[in-house]
């Protein structure tokens, strides 16, 4: 939609319920009440009123009504945060709603093993799910201008598919675990801190350096 369409579309309320899979488990987006068309690519677009659904909403939505593709990014993010984690949209604790909760707990250098529901988290995949996890931190990014666009989030999964495909052919060929690492540049630096970045925009240098990678690709 915002990338292969001309003029570009907004869905507006990217969420779950709204994401349908048909007999061959492929994904179909759903619902386009409220998707409105942009005049170019990257061009903001008011709109009359506040939409969306609550917990999937990004940031700007409160404050602005010009919204350019990015509120789908960020509402993309949360289904990956919800995927890796098992918990709600709304469900932040103390932090409000799932993407903040997300954020804090991977910005507090939390492990990201304990933030992953335990349906997933001994499945094998470990590397995987951490790639996904952090692909919904950086997608829920508070400013627009730190989110990836869905393209670039495409290749990353994309890239993140094939090498776990990859590694289950090796494993059902040889009967062993060969050394891999899902998508590099999302993981974490081991033995290393996390910094933040000085000019208090709360990302820090791993977020940063992947950003830089999606929009440089």
């Amino acid at each position: 939609m915002h990338h292969e369409c001309t003029p570009p579309i907004v869905h507006r309320d990217v969420k779950t319920s709204n994401i349908l899979l048909d007999s061959e488990f492929r994904a179909k987006v759903a619902d386009f009440g409220l998707a409105r068309m942009l005049l170019r690519a990257g061009a903001p677009e008011t709109m009359s009123a506040v939409a969306g659904s609550f917990g999937y909403m990004a940031p700007e939505c409160a404050y602005s009504k010009k919204v350019t593709e990015k509120v789908d990014v960020y509402s993309f993010g949360v289904v990956l945060l919800e995927l890796t984690t098992g918990k709600t949209p709304n469900d932040g604790g103390e932090h409000g709603c799932l993407a903040d909760w997300a954020r804090n707990h991977y910005q507090s250098g939390g492990s990201i093993a304990d933030a992953t529901d335990k349906c997933v988290r001994y499945a094998g995949y470990a590397d995987e799910i951490e790639v996904v996890f952090r692909l919904g931190v950086l997608c829920t990014g508070s400013a627009p201008s730190s989110r990836p666009t869905m393209k670039d989030v495409l290749q990353v999964l994309i890239k993140c598919g094939e090498q776990t495909h990859q590694k289950s052919k090796m494993e059902h060929s040889n009967g062993a675990t060969p050394e891999y690492e899902a998508a590099p540049f999302l993981l974490p630096q081991r033995g290393s801190r996390r910094k933040q970045l000085s000019n208090g925009t709360g990302i820090d240098f791993e977020e940063e350096r992947l950003r830089q990678h999606c929009l440089t690709r």
